[in-house]
């Protein structure tokens, strides 16, 4: 697998930021095992705190994955 890409401005010129986000969270959680909690995320991706709150509640709402508390757990698709 590739390098994590979690900084926007290490991503192509035509990436959208959030997205780079969002898919370094989703990696990250895969390399863990399917499941982390938000300061791990955070420590995995070296992204900010609220950058991985809002990125995981996202794929949370949109069903990638599930939040228990501060434990994030890659949903069955």
């Amino acid at each position: 697998m590739p390098p994590l890409v979690t900084d926007p401005e290490a991503a192509p010129a035509e990436a959208v930021a959030p997205l780079v986000r969002g898919i370094a969270v989703l990696r990250a959680l895969s390399e863990a095992g399917g499941s982390l909690g938000l300061s791990g995320l955070q420590h995995a991706t070296a992204l900010a705190r609220s950058s991985v709150d809002r990125a995981a509640g996202t794929l949370a709402a949109m069903g990638y994955l599930r939040l228990e508390g501060h434990q994030a757990t890659l949903a069955p698709v």
